[in-house]
């Protein structure tokens, strides 16, 4: 009995974080900042081209913004994802922008079955 309660609730979770996952690569897609943010820690560490720091949630939605301002999304593709044995969840991905493409890097976990960005970088290809 335990076991299959530990197996409904674990299919829960897993079905939880998918769609939250989905929600983060729509909001990539489309070049959202704000949703995107909705994925942050309350602090998190950020690579954008040269800009480099940690940053809370609300200014590091902002950094990513002027990002998004200065280079128009046009698509985004995950080329890689991942879990860690202790949990770490990591997707590479492929971003289209106006001013070329870019290789982004997003880590994290799973946490009470949200994914929560700890690490978000982007790199020119």
């Amino acid at each position: 009995m335990k076991k299959l309660l530990f197996l409904v609730l674990l299919s829960i979770s897993l079905v939880g974080f998918s769609q939250n996952a989905d929600a983060l690569i729509a909001s990539m897609k489309s070049g959202n900042s704000s949703s995107v943010a909705k994925h942050f820690e309350q602090n998190i560490e950020m690579t954008l081209l040269s800009n480099t720091g940690t940053f809370s949630k609300a200014q590091g939605e902002g950094v990513l913004r002027n990002f998004f301002n200065k280079h128009t999304v046009k698509g985004f593709e995950v080329s890689h994802q991942g879990t860690s044995p202790e949990g770490a969840k990591y997707f590479v991905g492929s971003l289209a922008t106006s001013t070329g493409s870019y290789t982004v890097y997003l880590f994290g976990k799973n946490v009470s079955g949200v994914f929560l960005i700890r690490e978000f970088r982007i790199e020119e290809k």
